[in-house]
Order: structure tokens, then C-alpha cells, then sequence
């Protein structure tokens, strides 16, 4: 009944709350004739959980409904849904510029935020995920563009602490995710790309994620001013396989 009374989809996170509350409120105290001020303090903390629960209910209701309605999002999602994204805006490309895609691809199989069978579903997960990479770079080819492209592979952080006597899926290094061990920090990564003056060796340089930015704008042939950049640009040292400008 919100929405007949009032377009949401275009209020901030910090309205919605405000109108949700209001209106949740004015509910309560219809419903009981009276104001939470004029209860005991029973009847004030009966009547404060039952707001609080009716605020929370219809907002996670409301601000779901439109997420959904936003994003579109399928019931089902895997990491191919990017193909067709890929497809299109290559073949939308005015090659005389660069483009950048940065693809978060799915790895993980949610029902209800909880894996439901991950020693089962993950493998299938991953395949699922490789193939759509080799698919990425097949459309990279067709249109043309794989020569003067660079893919960078690369993980965000170690595997999570798995429960009390579960192998840890980042053994031999110590930690997890959300550690500042080398189980939670360091990550597997790989770079491709026909620029590079190098290629099948192991890189044994340190390599930060904030490197990210400023290597491949440097491969890309932009100025870089390092007062505005955190990270430092390794595409010298990657295609010669030197000395890491990190220490």
C-alpha cells in the first residue's frame, strides 16, 4: 500500500527508512489507541518490538522488491550471463579507444546465502566459470581485438575459516580470509596478453592489488600522476620478468 501512496523507487536509502518507520508507527498506534508515551514500560517495550520487527520486515520486503525490480536479476545465475554483456559491447566498439571489463565471475552456489552442497556444486561452479573465460577470449578474437587486449586474473582474498576439523583450503599458508596472513592475503593470479615481451614464467615479485590500476594504465599508454595513484605500476617489470618495483 506504500507504493499507492507515494514513488519509492527513486527515494534514497535514508528516506525509504524515514517513510517506512513514520508509516509503521502511525500503524501501531491506530491499532492500540495509543501513543507508546502514554504506556507502561511493559506495555512500551511490547509495543517498541513490535515496531522494530514491522520496521525491519517491511523494509527488507520493500527495498528486495526493488533491487529485483532494478537489476532484473534471473532466478538462476551463472558466470555466462557476461557473454552476451561481452558480445555487445564489442560489437558497439569504436576501436580507436581503449575499453576496460572487469568481470566479477560467480564461484559460489547460494540457497538462502548458505552453500547447499559445496563439495558437490563448487567444481561444477568452476567449470562453469572457465568456460565462460575461454568463451570471453574467443569473442576477444572473432572481433579482432585479443592482440591489443591484457587479461589479469585474480582473486580477492584467501578462502574463509572453515569449521573445527575441516582441512583449510588455503594449507600450506597460515589464515583466512579477513586475516593478514598469507592464508587470507595472498592470492593466485595470472596476466595474459600477446603485449607482454615475456610469458610462461612465475612471477616472484610482490604484487599488491592496488597495482592493478596504474599497470594498466601504463600498458595502455596513459601519463600517470603518482600523487593520485596508490598503487605502482608493474607492466615493466611484468614483461621483462625483473626486479618487482615493490620491496
Amino acid at each position: 500500500e506504500l507504493r499507492s501512496k507515494l514513488n519509492m523507487d527513486h527515494m534514497t536509502r535514508e528516506q525509504l527508512i524515514k517513510h517506512v518507520e513514520k508509516t509503521t508507527y502511525q500503524k501501531i498506534k491506530a491499532k492500540h489507541k495509543t501513543s507508546p508515551l502514554g504506556q507502561t514500560n511493559g506495555q512500551q517495550r511490547n509495543t517498541a518490538g513490535i515496531y522494530n520487527r514491522l520496521v525491519w520486515d517491511r523494509l527488507v520486503k520493500i527495498i528486495n522488491d526493488i533491487t529485483l525490480k532494478k537489476s532484473k536479476r534471473p532466478s538462476v545465475i551463472t558466470s555466462e550471463h557476461y557473454l552476451a554483456k561481452v558480445e555487445d559491447a564489442l560489437s558497439q566498439h569504436d576501436s580507436s579507444s581503449p575499453f576496460f571489463f572487469y568481470l566479477s565471475l560467480f564461484t559460489k552456489y547460494y540457497n538462502k546465502y548458505k552453500e547447499d552442497n559445496i563439495i558437490k556444486d563448487r567444481p561444477k561452479i568452476l567449470k562453469n566459470m572457465d568456460d565462460t573465460v575461454g568463451k570471453v577470449v574467443d569473442l576477444l578474437k572473432q572481433s579482432g581485438h585479443y592482440n591489443n587486449t591484457i587479461i589479469l586474473f585474480i582473486s580477492d582474498n584467501g578462502g574463509r575459516q572453515m569449521p573445527e576439523g575441516v582441512p583449510s583450503p588455503n594449507y600450506p599458508l597460515r589464515g583466512y580470509k579477513g586475516s593478514v596472513y598469507e592464508g587470507g592475503t595472498k592470492v593466485p593470479a595470472f596476466i595474459h596478453s600477446p603485449l607482454l615481451n615475456q610469458t610462461g614464467y612465475r612471477y616472484s615479485g610482490l604484487f599488491h592489488s592496488v597495482d592493478v590500476v596504474p599497470t594498466l594504465l601504463q600498458a595502455a599508454g596513459a601519463v600517470l600522476d603518482s600523487d593520485g595513484v596508490d598503487g605502482l605500476s608493474q607492466w615493466t617489470a611484468l614483461g621483462l620478468n625483473s626486479t618487482s618495483p615493490r620491496t
